[in-house]
């Protein structure tokens, strides 16, 4: 951790100048000095932080910080008779310029005291209604629907490659079980045979081959270049309360005003946060497809198709819709601010009817006012860690079943098929 402390002040001054008819001014000035000490303690930076957020992850750094923060504007009130004489020393003009004595010095009290219990209420309640939207969006926006798209460019080419094999099953077991031939030439005929059929189905199968490989690749892209999955959430909480005013009457000559002051206790809690869609299971699949191609399998040996690898082949299919069908939203990250205040607003005003009541010699008045605003704050942010809501469920639509892809009727042929020997 490291604390850094800073030297704040504040000054300003009253100048009130009064003009005898004679030209002769009497002037008085009163200065106000205000100062503190602003400090702030970070806790320890954590390593790769830029490469955390890129990735959406936690890279909060804890800060405690206490401060004064002045906002001053001096003002101008002119008070004044008409003049009868040149020689005479009563005082026909008034002027007030600088801060008109309103309150220059910092609020008392520590900020660490006010109450935020109602401020956090509400940020939090709004920051999961955020995420509720933000959910929603997701559900119905473009980052499952391009999803739903990539992976139907697996699921669609895989059934058909399925429904393939399965014919091609069929039609390999009626050539070898024909009768049509003699026992002697049944052999080279079978072969002849199941080679002919053979070439005519790897151009079918060829094609889904690369249709499956295109659609894995493009989710792999999907899985590992995509930014637009996770999206910041912020959401914030006010209160203000206890407030106390304060007015102070001031004349002298001429000149007559008041400086009035409101003193009221603030407090900001903050949440921010990221939501991450992620899948369950986000398995990518081997652009090589496992080496597995028509050309590696020989048209003559249907008992060497390897059935083994089309049942891991499809379960691995299995595996990447499941895992991307069933996705979940979470907060990659979570910190929370609270920013409690002692804010004291200060300003100065004036018109006939106050100078009337404090004396009846001027008979014209023009102010600007003074105005200062002086806050004192305690700003506390750190990691959230507490109780929000659970994960959000999300599925893509119409790919939650995987009934195309049951291997038990494959299992069964093959368990059927690898009883028969090619020399039968």
């Amino acid at each position: 951790m490291s604390t850094r402390t800073r030297p704040g002040s504040s000054s300003s001054s009253n100048t009130i100048a009064h003009t005898r008819m004679n030209g002769e001014v009497i002037s008085s000035t009163q200065n106000t000095v205000t100062k503190w000490t602003d400090t702030v303690t970070f806790g320890d930076n954590i390593p790769g932080w830029r490469e955390a957020l890129r990735d959406g992850k936690d890279a909060t750094t804890s800060m405690d910080g206490s401060e004064i923060v002045v906002r001053y504007t001096p003002g101008l009130a002119r008070f004044e008779r008409p003049k009868t004489s040149d020689t005479s020393p009563l005082i026909y003009l008034s002027v007030v310029t600088g801060n008109h004595n309103i309150n220059m010095l910092a609020p008392s009290g520590d900020p660490s005291n006010i109450d935020e219990a109602k401020a956090d209420a509400q940020a939090l309640g709004k920051f999961v209604r955020r995420i509720a939207d933000v959910n929603t969006a997701f559900q119905g926006g473009v980052f499952l629907g391009e999803l739903r798209q990539t992976l139907q460019t697996i699921k669609n080419p895989a059934k058909g490659l399925r429904d393939l094999v399965d014919n091609w099953g069929t039609t390999a077991r009626r050539i070898r079980g024909s009768r049509v031939y003699p026992l002697a030439f049944r052999k080279k005929k079978v072969a002849e045979a199941l080679a002919d059929s053979w070439l005519e189905v790897q151009y079918g199968w060829g094609p889904f081959l690369n249709d499956i490989d295109n659609g894995c690749k493009a989710l792999a892209l999907f899985n590992g270049g995509r930014s637009s999955d996770t999206v910041r959430l912020t959401a914030h909480g006010e209160t203000v309360g206890n407030p106390i005013v304060v007015v102070a009457g001031h004349a002298v000559s001429l000149a007559a005003w008041r400086a009035t002051s409101l003193t009221v206790d603030r407090c900001k809690v903050i949440y921010r946060g990221a939501m991450r869609v992620e899948a369950r299971n986000p398995q990518t699949m081997d652009p090589e497809l496992f080496g597995f191609s028509p050309s590696s399998f020989l048209p003559t040996a249907w008992e060497l198709i390897p059935y083994s690898f089309l049942i891991d082949y499809f379960s691995n299919i299995g595996d990447i819709i499941n895992g991307w069908s069933q996705l979940f939203t979470r907060l990659a990250w979570c910190n929370r601010t609270s920013v409690r205040e002692i804010e004291r607003t200060s300003s100065s005003y004036t018109d006939m009817a106050l100078v009337n009541e404090a004396t009846s010699a001027a008979k014209s008045c023009s102010i600007a006012p003074a105005k200062s605003v002086f806050t004192k704050r305690r700003v506390l942010r750190a990691k959230y860690t507490g109780t929000y809501v659970p994960d959000f469920q999300l599925e893509v639509p119409d790919l939650g079943s995987l009934k195309w892809l049951n291997i038990a009727a494959l299992i069964t042929a093959r368990n059927g098929d690898r009883k028969w020997s090619y020399g039968n």
